[in-house]
């Protein structure tokens, strides 16, 4: 019952951390005033959510190849009649439990990136 409580308070601290980015990134766009300023900020935010983007493709992309090979590694010490395949194989099944709540929170991440890179966009095209 605890660790669910906490898996749910990740999952809510994930959202409210990402709508005060949010909110920062509009807080921004609503104060600035000279032209120049705004697409400056905005292909800044661009640039942001660019690389974060891609951060978050690498993510999934290195995940997917660990899970697989783990896999792999697995399936060929149970040929070669390792006694702990099995003790391995419930490690990583629990490892594989953890991940996918990291990835349901880089989901979350990048809903809200999309909704930053939306933003700095209509700036940009806003102000040319």
């Amino acid at each position: 019952m605890q660790e669910t409580f906490y898996v749910v308070l990740g999952y809510v601290w994930r959202v409210a951390v990402n709508i005060v980015e949010l909110l920062v990134v509009l807080y921004i766009f609503y104060h600035l005033n000279a032209r120049f300023e705004i697409i400056v900020i905005a292909v800044l935010g661009l640039i942001y959510t660019t690389i974060r983007t891609v951060a978050w493709a690498l993510f999934h992309g290195l995940n997917n190849l660990g899970r697989n090979l783990g896999r792999e590694f697995l399936y060929l010490q149970s040929l070669l009649g390792d006694q702990t395949v099995e003790e391995r194989a419930r490690e990583a099944s629990e490892q594989a439990k953890r991940a996918d709540r990291v990835i349901m929170k880089t989901y979350i991440d990048g809903f809200f990136i999309s909704a930053i890179w939306i933003v700095c966009f209509y700036q940009l095209l806003a102000n040319l």
